[in-house]
């Protein structure tokens, strides 16, 4: 709870997303747009690396982590991080099933609002 109280912080920072840690519903500015109503941006990882040596203080980034297996006890957390300093600005963690990679979805960015 402490952490999610900085979503005042978050939405006023870009969230920069890579495609491939996205879930299917959420995979494109269009999907994310209608359940994310801040500024966000679709980039490589290349990208999230250079904010943060930076030290970018308009972004915010996500940190995935991802069981090496899914299971019915597995889970996936997923961390909205400022680039500037590392200051986590929102979690949210998910079990996931078989077949359930734990990206993350148009439910987690409904959560962010």
């Amino acid at each position: 709870d402490v952490i999610n109280k900085e979503k005042d912080a978050l939405h006023q920072k870009e969230l920069w997303l890579i495609k491939n840690d996205l879930d299917n519903d959420a995979n494109s500015l269009s999907k994310i747009q209608k359940v994310y109503n801040h500024k966000v941006k679709l980039v490589s990882r290349e990208d999230v690396e250079k904010a943060i040596s930076q030290k970018n203080a308009n972004v915010a980034y996500l940190h995935l982590v991802l069981p090496r297996t899914t299971s019915d006890k597995s889970r996936s957390w997923k961390f909205i991080l400022s680039a500037e300093d590392g200051k986590p600005l929102f979690y949210t963690y998910a079990k996931t099933k078989i077949g359930d990679d734990g990206k993350l979805s148009a439910k987690d960015l409904k959560k962010m609002n």
